[in-house]
């Protein structure tokens, strides 16, 4: 039996949130009991049996697996002899990825916020520009997806709903594409999971959520959209191989514009009188 136990009252707190549900209750359909808004707080032996209080839950376990993530250990360092300011979290850093002394720059996990080998990648290429030539070049995390190795997986580029919604308002489309309605998927016996995609009035793509088969490898395509500006009916005029997982964004794509029209009554208009007109030349 296996009990996992957070803090916040929700697993997966900075996902979107159908993508933590949908991950919770896949876990708990796997048998895993899962406790919310629970912090732990010690730990005892009693009589032999360890026991874990989280929030108002005894647990008893035979094994425990902390997840409370790295924290840098730099007190070693005498950074504050050269002038470098630090947190429990990192280093303080300015978006150019300087420290508080310019001539010295960070990154990965001591840059704080995103410990993912991709991320750092992304991040020494930054630094690396800027310490060779000039410090003009900034981070921007908008297009570098991020995942979970869950089961089904995790993967995201971009805004959130919440966030999409804080900033467009109405002019925020949200389109969803399910994996059960992929031949492939089914083919696959791994019909759980959707993708939803952040997309503006004009067909900008603003951020998108996966969760399901391949997501951590699906992700890839969006992010190459948001990050060189591809709009999504771009992505309607590719022609996917069938069957793949992939088709999930060609179908996407055509739903929108699809519903794009129906709400164009100018465009309805205009295509009804068209297609009379063509009628009538052919009589």
């Amino acid at each position: 039996e296996v009990t996992l136990v957070v803090s916040t009252t929700r697993i997966l707190f900075q996902e979107d949130l159908e993508a933590s549900r949908l991950i919770q209750a896949q876990l708990e359909a796997e048998g895993i009991r899962v406790l919310t808004d629970s912090p732990v707080d010690q730990f005892r032996e009693i009589e032999g049996k360890t026991w874990v209080q989280a929030g108002n839950k005894a647990i008893e376990a035979d094994a425990i697996l902390l997840a409370t993530g790295e924290q840098p250990h730099v007190e070693s360092l005498n950074l504050e002899g050269v002038g470098i300011k630090y947190t429990q979290q990192g280093l303080q850093l300015n978006q150019k990825l300087q420290t508080t002394n310019p001539r010295i720059y960070s990154c990965g996990k001591m840059a704080g916020g995103y410990p993912c080998a991709h991320i750092a990648q992304y991040q020494a290429s930054i630094t690396l520009k800027n310490a060779l030539f000039f410090p003009c070049f900034k981070v921007d995390y908008h297009g570098i997806p991020s995942t979970v190795l869950t089961e089904p997986q995790l993967a995201r580029v971009g805004l959130t709903e919440v966030e999409a919604r804080k900033r467009y308002g109405k002019n925020l489309w949200v389109m969803r594409e399910y994996f059960k309605e992929l031949d492939q998927a089914q083919l696959l016996g791994q019909t759980t999971g959707y993708m939803k995609l952040l997309v503006g009035r004009n067909g900008t793509i603003l951020g998108a959520t996966i969760v399901g088969s391949q997501a951590t490898e699906l992700i890839g395509e969006i992010t190459l959209a948001i990050q060189q500006k591809i709009k999504l009916g771009v992505l309607a005029n590719v022609s996917y191989p069938y069957p793949t997982l992939s088709e999930i964004f060609n179908k996407t794509a055509i739903e929108w514009q699809r519903q794009r029209m129906s709400r164009n009554q100018t465009l309805k208009n205009f295509l009804e009188g068209f297609f009379n007109l063509r009628r009538s030349w052919s009589k």
